[in-house]
């Protein structure tokens, strides 16, 4: 038997500022306060995979997500 995943939303540092970054198209993005990100390090971009966008979104891209202390490279979908 499978879990379902909780979807949730949540305020992470993107590309030096404070953002809302779901998982689903249809969560509720919340009001994400103010917090000192710092600049993410300079970075060469990867290659974008080549994929359709999620339903619910127009377009991704990726971008810089501070997680857990770390700079990774992220696809975020609007």
């Amino acid at each position: 038997m499978k879990l379902a995943r909780v979807l949730a939303c949540v305020c992470l540092c993107v590309d030096g500022g404070l953002q809302p970054v779901c998982d689903s198209a249809l969560d509720l993005k919340p009001i994400c306060g103010y917090a000192l990100c710092g600049n993410p390090p300079p970075a060469l971009k990867p290659l974008e995979p080549i994929q359709l966008p999620p339903l619910g979104t127009s377009q991704c891209e990726l971008k810089q997500v501070k997680i857990g202390g770390v700079w990774q490279w992220v696809s975020i979908c609007e």
